[in-house]
């Protein structure tokens, strides 16, 4: 299996229906730390996607209780490994990662609101993906594309990837 990533580096692979498995563990485990504060964990982005390449990543969702706070959650995600990386204002969650060894990104967990807008677009894009597979050769295509272009530059990579998304969202 293929998993883990240098951070700040991109490298687009061909799905690993392990991933799936992998995710369903990493789920598990952050509903049972954050019990009482968690409504939801769900397996998101593309290696949530089976026949997607990926960066090999896990990216997760956690939806938070209305009253809750995501501080709360740091010692007990702590506890799992998972790294709080702070509040990523422009999509309006907390990023929390999880590496081994230090510097390898293993997963994303990505903190947002149970009635957020965040929490609605992260289910909306994967399932849109998972259903449309016009869509998913498209996404596919401009992620290798920018992996291609952007090796070594992230942001720029996810950056290149933001109207593509906005189309999947603003589409049926």
């Amino acid at each position: 299996m293929t998993l883990g990533l240098q951070h700040g580096t991109v490298r687009v692979v061909p799905h690993d229906p392990a991933w799936i498995v992998v995710a369903r563990h990493a789920c598990a485990a952050v509903a049972a730390a954050g019990a009482d504060l968690l409504v939801d964990v769900q397996h998101i982005g593309s290696t949530a996607v089976p026949d997607l390449a990926a960066k090999p990543i896990i990216d997760l969702a956690a939806a938070l209780v209305p009253t809750a706070s995501s501080a709360t959650l740091v010692p007990r995600l702590a506890a799992l490994g998972y790294a709080c990386r702070g509040e990523r204002i422009d999509a309006g969650d907390h990023l929390f990662v999880l590496d081994a060894p230090p510097g390898v990104r293993l997963v994303h967990l990505h903190v947002v609101g149970a009635d957020s807008l965040a929490w609605q677009q992260y289910l909306q894009v994967r399932d849109r993906l998972r259903a449309d597979a016009p869509a998913r050769a498209r996404y596919e295509a401009v992620k290798l594309a920018l992996a291609r272009q952007y090796p070594d530059d992230r942001e720029a990579y996810t950056r290149g990837k933001i109207d593509l998304v906005r189309a999947l969202l603003s589409s049926p």
